[in-house]
């Protein structure tokens, strides 16, 4: 029930309860009644106001409301000592509460009558007590079975016409919020097809599955926007293709430059932010490697080397493979993208595999801090195939210009060759009789060499070692100073031999920094033979330099002075223990 018919059915409902109360008082001084009906009329009126405003959201005072209308017609039923007329207030009573159009709102009148009519129908008739209920000549059983039927029957009627008026209210009200419904979705319809006719196309509602129009409406919206939206990814494509043509023309004849051109287009076209260009690198074939030619915006610990091996991470499985890389999940060690906030890991990775004639001839890489849309990979991968057709050109172009400058420089080698040859053939004969003159000579010189050292090894003891000290050879004299065998000298070292009180002097150190120098010493050495007997050799140190001057290796010729040194020491004994005294 609506607010405004609410309203109007409370107020004739009040206008009606104090006319029943006006009418009661009217009656009350004809028929002195009035002390017994303003107690009733109080009561009534109180319980009835009480509810309506102490219960505002509720429905009770209704409910009373018509439960009074009851009260004050068994009122005045009684004060007009059952005058037959006054029943029909009852009905009347039935008929305003039409206006409610809520049946049940008709149960307090009818049950309060029903009692009424009963209790004091048999009060006044069966029990022949003082009170008023009808007229005694106009009563009889028949007279109030009738008098009950059509109070039933006209009871009933307005019961059913509340419910009926409820019920057609209840659909008007589902069509009219329907119909205003329909409406506002047909303005929103006018509007939303208004702005689709200008052009805008993002505009949102709500589609109502029961409304065809609506549902039409939407299909050509998303329909348009789907037109839109690859008319805009052909016009993305077709151009990029075109500018990237252009830069692939105008930079054919140098690959780094052309690979910077085309990097930093690609970074700037789709909106990545960092990417770089990997060739590959096959002039040595021992090492084959994708060599860095280009980058933009990278970390510069990620390629310190500029060089990625072909089974290297991600970049050498997409060589190897042939196919593109995309990652969303990217690592938080893997890369970081530099800006004024910081350092930030992508979103995302896109690797590019360089392919023309099935053969790979590089790899592009590029990070993004978003997802990367479907229509840019296809673009990139078309760029990429483009690229990697103009590189395999520029390579061979290169290649076949190595070549001719590499023939033109051999036969311009073969004809120095030539004459160099020509001048070394005249060299070689006149060589040819200066070795034969330095050969007879170097003969002579061999052999002195080996008669000196023959008279060497007879003499003294000989020792030939490395710079690091390690022993080279030693003589049958040094052997049997230290009383050894040859396999007992092998992979020894000269320190080996000498007592720590000499090799760990300051003089010692000195001595193999001179000798390292190249700078020739002698020095006095102490060793052991193989019975512990101390054994002191005089040493001449000669190192012997190579065509570099670098010391090759070390002469040592030693000289077994140990009975002069136990002389020596033991003249010095008895000089300190005896008591001269020089004055």
């Amino acid at each position: 029930m609506k607010k405004k018919d609410t309203i109007f059915a409370n107020k004739v409902l009040e206008i009606s309860l104090w006319l029943y109360i006006i009418f009661a008082l009217l009656l009350s001084p004809i028929y002195n009644t009035f002390l017994f009906a303003l107690p009733i009329i109080i009561i009534s009126i109180t319980c009835y106001y009480l509810a309506k405003y102490l219960l505002p959201q509720s429905n009770l005072y209704q409910y009373i409301g018509s439960g009074c209308l009851a009260v004050f017609t068994a009122l005045l039923i009684y004060q007009s000592h059952g005058i037959m007329e006054m029943h029909f207030l009852a009905f009347v009573a039935s008929i305003l509460l039409i206006q409610f159009k809520k049946w049940q709102v008709q149960l307090p009148l009818i049950t309060i009558v029903v009692i009424h009519h009963i209790t004091l129908a048999y009060a006044q008739f069966g029990a022949n007590l003082d009170v008023f209920f009808m007229a005694e000549n106009d009563f009889s059983w028949l007279t109030f079975i009738l008098h009950l039927v059509l109070a039933a029957i006209i009871f009933f009627l307005c019961s059913y016409w509340a419910f009926i008026i409820e019920k057609y209210d209840t659909k008007l009200d589902k069509h009219t919020q329907k119909l205003q419904s329909q409406i506002e979705i047909n303005d929103k319809i006018e509007l939303i097809a208004s702005k689709i006719a200008n052009g805008d196309l993002s505009s949102k509602f709500e589609v109502d599955e029961k409304n065809t129009l609506s549902k039409a409406l939407k299909i050509m919206q998303s329909n348009l926007v789907k037109a839109h939206i690859k008319e805009n990814e052909e016009k993305f494509y077709n151009l990029g293709l075109a500018q990237a043509a252009d830069i692939l023309r105008e930079h054919n004849d140098n690959l780094k430059t052309l690979s910077t051109k085309i990097l930093v287009f690609l970074i700037k076209y789709v909106n990545a932010n960092q990417g770089g260009v990997f060739l590959l690198n096959d002039l040595d074939t021992d090492n084959i490697y994708l060599e860095q030619t280009a980058s933009y915006a990278y970390d510069r610990n990620k390629f310190l080397t500029k060089k990625i091996q072909l089974n290297e991470g991600l970049l050498g499985a997409c060589f190897h493979e042939k196919e593109v890389i995309y990652m969303t999940d990217v690592p938080p060690t893997y890369i970081h993208i530099t800006s004024g906030l910081g350092l930030a890991t992508p979103k995302a990775i896109i690797i590019v595999p360089l392919i023309a004639n099935e053969t790979v001839n590089g790899v592009i890489e590029m990070a993004f801090f978003n997802e990367i849309e479907l229509f840019k990979i296809n673009f990139i991968k078309k760029v990429c195939e483009i690229f990697a057709s103009t590189v395999q050109s520029v390579e061979a172009s290169n290649k076949t210009k190595k070549l001719l400058e590499k023939s033109q420089l051999q036969t311009q080698t073969l004809r120095n060759q030539e004459e160099e040859m020509r001048q070394n053939m005249e060299e070689l004969l006149a060589t040819q009789e200066e070795m034969s003159r330095k050969n007879s000579e170097i003969e002579n010189t061999i052999k002195t060499y080996q008669n000196l050292t023959k008279t060497i090894d007879s003499t003294f003891a000989r020792l030939e070692i490395r710079p690091n000290g390690k022993i080279i050879e030693a003589n049958q004299v040094f052997l049997d100073l230290l009383q050894l065998k040859n396999v007992q000298v092998n992979n020894k070292t000269f320190n080996f031999f000498i007592e720590p009180e000499i090799k760990n002097t300051t003089e010692y150190l000195q001595l193999w920094n001179q000798l390292n120098m190249g700078i020739s010493s002698n020095f006095l050495i102490k060793s052991k033979n193989a019975l512990g007997q101390s054994i002191w050799l005089k040493c001449i140190f000669k190192p012997l330099v190579n065509e570099e001057a670098a010391v090759e290796k070390i002469l040592v010729l030693a000289m077994n002075i140990t009975q002069e040194i136990e002389k020596i020491e033991y003249l010095e004994n008895v000089i300190s223990s005896s008591n001269i005294k020089v004055k």
